[in-house]
């Protein structure tokens, strides 16, 4: 019964299995959790008890009976009172934070050339020019202004919507605006179990 267990998901985003991403982009131990998790093979309370290692399959935390992954990551009462899952939460929260404020730098460090300048590239007398290829032009969305702020909201640091943008109560994860362009990127983020 378990081995077919992923023949149950229905709606959800197709996991990225690809050789190369599998084997060579992920450690050891986080390859063994992707794939112990994929065929529900990790040693949670639910399965221990299924394989005779352990009478016992309630929560340590709340005592719920039956524990299983989903409880484990995004299910517990006790752990979402602790602030475990919000961890969770905002420990993926900074990693996309960070990936972004490089991003934004790296764009801050482009010095643009004036408009109506062409760039000239000078050739030594007797040499050819060496044809190059010409680069692409930046179209992403943060390319579009060099004054992003960043705001995060987390458990520990509780950030509103900037007030001179509009007056809310929400509080979006991550806020990224720029006052030059007057763009704004909100990112709401769900961090849920496989099957979620």
């Amino acid at each position: 019964a378990q081995q077919s267990k992923w023949l149950e998901w229905d709606n959800l985003i197709n996991l990225d299995m690809k050789w190369q991403e599998m084997m060579y982009a992920l450690s050891p131990s986080m390859l063994s959790f992707v794939l112990n998790n994929v065929q529900d093979t990790l040693p949670h309370p639910r399965n221990l008890r299924r394989w005779k290692l352990d009478v016992e399959a309630a929560c340590s935390l709340c005592g719920w009976k039956h524990v299983g992954l989903v409880h484990i990551l995004c299910g517990c009462k006790v752990a979402l009172e602790q602030g475990r899952i919000s961890y969770r939460h905002d420990s993926i929260l900074k990693e996309i934070a960070e990936a972004l404020t490089k991003k934004i730098q790296a764009i801050e460090e482009v010095v643009p050339l004036p408009s109506g300048v062409q760039k000239v590239d000078f050739v030594q007398s007797g040499q050819r020019t060496k044809k190059k290829k010409k680069k692409k032009l930046a179209t992403g969305l943060l390319d579009v202004a060099k004054d992003w702020v960043t705001v995060m909201d987390t458990r520990r640091n509780q950030a509103h919507f900037p007030p001179h943008i509009m007056t809310t109560s929400d509080r979006p994860d991550l806020v990224l605006y720029s006052n030059n362009t007057r763009n704004v990127v909100m990112i709401e983020l769900t961090s849920p179990a496989e099957e979620n």
